[in-house]
Formats: structure tokens, sequence, C-alpha cells
């Protein structure tokens, strides 16, 4: 949240007039398809990489004001709807017991299209960039050895 305020510009020394708070929402949809390579006998050390698609839902910027209403304003279309990067990640898989495992994953998504579709001072880009920690627990099916 980036906070902000807003002076009376018609005075010689300006006041403060009121404090604003603003804060962005942008949601994607996003689906990968990463190879994985394993190594290790009993823990499972891996490595995954792969590209990533995503899909931009809607980006909205809220203001909230403490003498000003709430206000609200959908700026989905001066973004790119299409968004495409690479997945790298770095994991281990630990069983336990014969029926269950456990995961831990760090991840990065790093966005290679410009995400704006508007003009950028000195030719600037926008892009996707997130780093993850992924933990997970399995259970495994069917047959073991």
């Amino acid at each position: 949240t980036v906070q902000g305020v807003i002076v009376n510009q018609m005075e010689i020394t300006p006041r403060r007039i009121g404090a604003k708070k603003f804060s962005k929402t942008i949601i994607y949809d996003e689906t990968g398809v990463a190879s994985l390579v394993a190594f290790g006998k009993r823990i499972q050390y891996f490595i995954n990489v792969g590209p990533y698609f995503g899909f931009l839902i809607k980006q909205t910027f809220v203001t909230k004001g403490d003498i000003y209403p709430t206000s609200t304003v959908d700026k989905t279309r001066y973004f790119n709807r299409l968004d495409m990067g690479l997945t790298l990640g770095v994991g281990l898989i630990i069983p336990i017991k014969s029926t269950f495992t456990f995961s831990i994953e760090a991840r990065n998504n790093l966005g290679l299209i410009n995400l704006l579709d508007t003009f950028i001072l000195n030719n600037g880009t926008v892009n996707n960039n997130s780093t993850n920690l992924i933990v997970g627990f399995a259970y495994k099916f069917g047959k073991r050895t």
C-alpha cells in the first residue's frame, strides 16, 4: 500500500487537506508446463523448468481517504491481457512411511512480456515476477514396492 498526501496548491505555503491510501489488485489466471528432473534414492531432490502462460482477468486501483470517499477504478484496459514467462524451481521430496510424501519447493516465475499497454517513460517495461514457497503433503495410490 502506497500512501500519499493531497495538498492545496493555491496557497503559497501548501497545507495538508487529507491523506489517502492506495491499493492495487491484479488478478491473473496462470498455468504452466514444467519439466521435472529428480535425483536421489530415499530423499529426492528436484529441479523444474518450463514456460507459464497467464491471462489478466481484472486490475483495479482503490483509493481510500480520511475526508474523501472511497473510489475504485477498473484499469484492466491499460494492460496486455496475455502474459508469458519462464518458471524455475528447486525442491525436495521426503517419503513418510510408504504411503505419504512431504515436499518443499522454491519457485520463481519470471515474466517476459511487457504488461502495460501504454507508454512508459524511457522505453520502460512492467513485467511479472513472483517467488513462491510451496509446501506439499501427498498420499500415494496404488501398489507399493
